[in-house]
This record gives C-alpha cells, structure tokens and sequence, in this order.
C-alpha cells in the first residue's frame, strides 16, 4: 500500500469518478460527509485541507480526506463540523490505520465520527457510540407505521400540535430549500443564542465555517446538495434546518428555532415535514447525528455504529498527547472532588478552539 496526498482541489475529473464508484458499491458511504464535493467545499475554505490517494497494485484503491494542522496533527476533513469519518474504499478494500496515517505524513490523527464498520481503525478505537437514523426506505407512511407500532407517540403528538398552532397562530407553510438571506440570519442569531444560553462552542465565530456552509448551500446536483429547509407559521419564519444530502441520505445538521415557539416543538414539526417529502427526493434515510438527544432517541429507528479515537505514531506530539492523558488521570483519581475535573476542562476548552483556528 502506498499513499500520495494531494490537496482537494488537485483531483481530477478521474479520481472523482472513482470516488462516485466507491461510495456506490459500499453501503456503509452513503453520507453526504463521504461525498466528493463535500471535501471540495472544504478545501476552498481551508489551507490545511488534503486528500490521501491510497494505491494498491498501482492502481487507486481508496481516498483519505483529512486536515493536517501544525506538527502533523491530523483531524477529520471539516474539522468539528465533520459528523462521519473514514476512508472511501470498496468493501472488499483492507488497509492498515496506522499504515495509512504514517503515509499521510502525520504524526497524530484524532477522529470522534469515525465509521465502526471500518475495521481497520478498530485497533485505535476508545470507544463507540452510534447516530440514529429514521428509516424512510418504506416511505414516509411505512415508517410513521414503524414508530406506531414501536408504541412511540411522536407523531400523534406532533399531529395535535400542527392544529393547535395553525389554529392559534395561522396556516403552516413548508420550504424544502428556501435559502434566503433572512432565513440564513435567522439561523445564525438562534443558533448562537442556543450555544450561549447552553455553554457550546459557538461555531459561527469562525469565517470558514460561514462561508463553508454558504457554499454547500449553493451546490444543487443529484449526488449531493445543501438543503436549507424553512417551516412558516401565517408567513412568520419559525424553525429553519440547514442540512446536506447524498442520493439516498439526508444528514441532519443545523437545526434552529424561534423559542417564542417552543410549546408547539417546531423542530420536532420541520424534521416529520423533512421525512415526509425525503422520499420524492429518493432519500431512504435520515441520519440525526450523533447524541443522546430525548427528540432523536424518540424519532429514530436506526443506528449507525461510530467510533471515538486517535492514532498515535511515535512523535513528539504523541508523547504530549499521552502526558495529557496522564495529567488528567492523576487528577481525576485524586479525592479532589470538582477541582479533579478542571486539567480536562481546560485541555478541552483549549483543544476545541484550537480544531476551528
């Protein structure tokens, strides 16, 4: 196995063709974070953005995209805002990860989504934990008749609600992809509300991360698409979803509401009016994303296997990286109570701002 990094911009019309190929015969790729032109619009808003091409028998056998940041650290093509990880290959496809990572020139690669299924990074993983999905292959009927007779009451309640707001607010009305100036400043003020009224990271502080989102919302094909989707109560704006789709998945990214709003649960309203127009757009699921959200453990009747992780070559950085570890350990056996947390709160703080610079 040998590897040759490019930049995502240096691929041609050949490598993307390929790449198309792989995702269809593997249906473990069928995200839209493992489509090509999702690693371009990275790297048009990133200097650090690469693709490792890996080859076996002289011939292209798979596509690693990462990001490399200062002293051969790699992280995930997107950085934090990458919700799916992996090497796009065919199934039958083994490569070693530490091989891959060591040809990639990186001393360290950390990953957080990283695909179970791929075996080949197995040996580094920490841990798992899985994102829900809705299953809409059925359409959307046959999965509200799913959720019934799993005994969930999520669309029942969701029905009770569309009246009660149309009948004390005003008729609903639904865009598949409304990308509107207003729509997008709306998002951005809930959102960054949300993250101060909850703690989290504000992600828009970052320009890339702005434009990256714009330019997905700009690219409309049929393998992939941002899809900007608006709920309106008596034409007011009140739950807006910026997401992305491949062929067949639909990936839940961004959602946002107006919290005036909050007893009729507009998001829950927009995800339920997203899966009931999924299947004309040939979209079989909807993946939620990982976290252990009450809303997305009551919508979803799927999962998705994913990986938390990092390897390590023998590097300098390594060595650190392992130090901190420690640090955190000591501290968190010691009979400290609260304070025993506080070397991993900071190391935190820091490293997750440091992932968006």
């Amino acid at each position: 196995m040998k590897v040759r990094v490019v930049r995502p911009r240096e691929l041609t019309a050949d490598h993307v063709r390929l790449w198309y190929q792989f995702q269809e015969t593997n249906p473990t790729l069928g995200s839209p974070y493992f489509c090509p032109e999702f690693t371009l619009a990275v790297g048009e808003v990133r200097d650090d953005a690469f693709v490792g091409l890996i080859e076996d028998a002289g011939q292209i056998a798979g596509f690693f995209p990462f990001q490399r940041r200062a002293l051969g650290v790699g992280k995930p093509i997107g950085g934090p805002l990458s919700d799916y990880q992996g090497v796009i290959a065919s199934p039958a496809f083994d490569w070693d990860g530490g091989a891959l990572v060591r040809g990639c020139g990186l001393s360290v690669y950390d990953f957080d989504h990283m695909l179970a299924s791929q075996g080949s990074f197995s040996p580094y993983h920490w841990e798992q934990t899985y994102s829900p999905t809705m299953d809409l292959s059925q359409g959307f009927e046959g999965y509200v008749e799913a959720r019934r007779r799993a005994k969930s009451k999520i669309i029942k309640s969701n029905r009770r609600k569309i009246h009660k707001l149309e009948r004390e607010v005003g008729p609903l009305r639904f865009e598949l992809h409304g990308n509107t100036v207003e729509a997008f400043a709306a998002l951005l003020a809930w959102k960054r509300d949300q993250y101060r009224r909850t703690g989290a990271y504000n992600v828009f502080r970052h320009s890339w991360t702005l434009s990256l989102l714009k330019r997905l919302c700009e690219t409309q094909t049929d393998r992939f698409a941002g899809i900007f989707s608006c709920l309106y109560a008596n034409d007011r704006l009140i739950s807006v979803h910026l997401g992305m789709r491949s062929r067949r998945v639909w990936h839940q990214w961004f959602p946002a509401y107006d919290r005036e709003f909050y007893s009729y649960s507009p998001g829950i309203m927009l995800v339920l009016m997203m899966a009931e127009h999924a299947p004309s757009l040939g979209i079989s699921t909807i993946d939620m994303g990982w976290g252990d959200v009450e809303d997305k453990q009551r919508l979803g009747d799927g999962k998705v296997p994913i990986a938390i992780g990092r390897v390590e070559n023998a590097s300098s950085v390594a060595r650190i990286r392992r130090v901190r570890r420690a640090t955190e350990g000591v501290f968190q056996r010691l009979p400290l109570g609260p304070i025993s947390t506080v070397p991993h709160k900071a190391f935190n703080r820091i490293e997750r701002r440091l992932n968006f610079i």
